[in-house]
Formats: C-alpha cells, structure tokens, sequence
C-alpha cells in the first residue's frame, strides 16, 4: 500500500535541532556520493516548491486560522512550536489620500529613480582601462560586479 502524503509530511523533523540534522544528512550523503546531486537539488527544489504553495493556501490558511483560535490567545505553545495570531502583509494606499505634498514627493522619487538607473546603466559601460571623468573633472571608476555562479532548475 502506497503512503499517504500527510504520512509522509509527518516523518520530516519536528523541530529546529532535528532539521538541522536532517540538513547535515542530506549534505554528507551529496557529498560521499550517496545519492547523485542533480537530483538531490531536484527533489530540494521540489520540495521547497511543494511547501511555498502548501503554506499560501488559502483552504489550508483557514483551517489553521480556525485551529489556532481555538487556543483563544494571540500567541500559544503547541508541539514544541510558538504560534501567534497576527496581520501580515498590512500596506497603505497613499495615492487615495488626495495629499498634493505626498504627491510631488512620490514623483520626485520615481523622477530621481529613473535618473538613478540610466546613471547605474551609464556606468555599467565603463571599463577598468577606459578612462571617463564626470562633469566635475572626477575620473569614474569601473563598477564593481558580484555574482555568484549556481544551477538553475526550472520544475516541469
């Protein structure tokens, strides 16, 4: 008989020092060759993909919602886990509230942005043996490029 997802999710570690063991388990066996590690990262991909849409669920929201307020406490202890009860994601509409001051400062900002970013692609096309210099006389430098090579996976 095949294992039923709920099973599953509950043999996964129920608190912080055992994910952390499990972490360390997953990495040792990637890194004695254990198991291949383009498909480990797949199924890590996978399952952080799985958990994303499991926990913006809105029937699954809900019920949890439901549940907790059944403790009738803002904040509760329940299997090792601090849960509280609170907004998130609170956003303001200023634009609706007919202020002409908030106004000019929202479009000197989006004006000084865009400035900013033709500025940032101006000074991307520099390089270190070009030699530019501002209107001030100053000689501009090359910008710093960071990045970081990875493996992208895209999930079919």
């Amino acid at each position: 008989m095949e294992e039923s997802a709920v099973s599953i999710l509950r043999k996964l570690p129920e608190n912080k020092k055992q994910a952390e063991h499990f972490v360390q388990l997953i990495r040792e066996g990637i890194e004695n060759g254990e198991t291949d590690p383009l498909l480990a990262y797949k199924n890590i991909a996978m399952l952080e993909h799985i958990f994303k849409k499991l926990k913006s669920d809105m029937i699954i929201r809900d019920v949890v919602l439901e549940e907790a307020e059944k403790f009738n406490q803002k904040s509760f202890e329940y299997q090792g886990v601090k849960y509280t009860i609170k907004e998130a994601g609170v956003s303001y509409k200023f634009d609706k509230c007919n202020d002409t001051e908030w106004e000019r400062l929202d479009e000197q900002i989006k004006s000084l942005t865009e400035k900013k970013k033709e500025r940032e692609n101006f000074l991307k096309t520099i390089k270190p043996e070009m030699e530019v210099y501002n209107e001030e006389g100053v000689k501009l430098n090359a910008p710093i490029k960071q990045s970081s090579t990875i493996v992208a996976i895209t999930l079919k």
